[in-house]
């Protein structure tokens, strides 16, 4: 799932409001993504923008409203200057949620994405006196629309989820539109080993789904947004999104062997790799098919993983190793163009 989605549900569940800030616009050249949301408490954020201090200038603006009582606003904030000129700005809108009970939006936008259905979602601003009011809906197909709908045929055909939508009406009325889906490129980690920590280290730099799977939870890695932590059982792989490439890196051979079982005989798991030597894999492939796992998953077993064209065996470079190899698999799958 997406994590803003997760934190978003966790805060109604803790009855904490809270304010969600979303950068809509972009007008000029940023390595800012159109579509990306930041959630801020009294005490915590979760999420990030590029520009740390636009994020800190986000930051300070919500927890004014948090402790006003305006619920929603819209902001522009200068690009960063290119060559002494200047480079255009970008639109944030800020909505602050108090309500003890996650919306129906919400559940309808986890069940599309639990569901594997793209979802279109809208954010309605209506200005009634002299307070706009924002409201969310959210649009499962062209004809589920109440009064947008122009531009959601183009949305969902192209199936992008970094384009963004300002559909403007009279009376400063307007809608911003996104098309909401869960990542394309969802990956699992298993182990705690220092090449385990140091590919989630690597992976969070990247706009990928992760999912961190280990017997032993490590409290350093808790507060990253982007991770999700699932403790190591026997059917925790069906848990794992299909087409999910398992990265198996742990520091035990026994776990190793227990993880290439559960991970081959799923299916739904087109990749898995595993850390280890060449004389390891020829032991592990024996096991693997002593415990039933046939020649052809054992076939799809990539061990050793890493790419064997980067020397060296500190575990930050055999983790960019692995992450390389991870991110041409996705590339092989879609004939060489792989989409952030």
């Amino acid at each position: 799932m997406i994590h803003w989605l997760n934190h978003i549900t966790r805060l109604f569940g803790k009855d904490d409001p809270f304010v969600l800030a979303t950068m809509w616009t972009i007008d000029g050249s940023s390595p800012e993504i159109p579509g990306t949301r930041l959630l801020i408490t009294a005490d915590e954020h979760f999420g990030h923008f590029h520009s740390s201090h636009r994020q800190h200038l986000i930051i300070r603006q919500s927890r004014q409203m948090l402790a006003g009582t305006t619920m929603w606003q819209e902001k522009e904030y200068p690009l960063g200057d290119v060559a002494g000129r200047a480079n255009g700005h970008c639109t944030v809108t800020f909505d602050l949620f108090t309500a003890h009970q996650p919306p129906g939006w919400l559940k309808q936008l986890r069940k599309a994405i639990r569901d594997g259905t793209p979802a279109i979602l809208a954010n309605h601003i209506q200005v009634t006196g002299r307070q706009p009011a924002s409201s969310y809906e959210v649009i499962e197909n062209s004809s589920d629309t109440t009064g947008v709908s122009s531009h959601i045929d183009a949305l969902f055909r192209e199936n992008n989820g970094q384009q963004v939508i300002v559909q403007a009406k009279n009376n400063g009325a307007k809608s911003f539109l996104q098309l909401i889906r869960e990542s394309d490129l969802p990956i699992a980690v298993i182990g705690n080993s220092p090449v385990a920590r140091s590919l989630i280290d690597q992976l969070l730099l990247l706009p990928v789904q992760i999912y961190w799977i280990s017997d032993q939870p490590s409290p350093d890695h808790r507060h990253l947004q982007k991770l999700s932590l699932f403790e190591l059982s026997d059917n925790v792989f069906n848990q794992l999104p299909a087409q999910t490439r398992v990265a198996i890196a742990t520091s035990d051979h026994e776990t190793d062997i227990r993880c290439c079982h559960l991970a081959l005989s799923n299916d739904n798991l087109s990749y898995v790799g595993c850390l280890g030597s060449l004389k390891k894999a020829k032991i592990v492939r024996s096991e693997l098919s002593t415990m039933g796992i046939c020649q052809s998953r054992l076939s799809g077993l990539t061990m050793p993983i890493g790419l064997d064209s980067i020397p060296g065996k500190q575990p930050a470079i055999i983790a960019a190793s692995i992450v390389a190899q991870l991110l041409s698999s996705f590339s092989d799958q879609t004939n060489g163009e792989t989409t952030y």
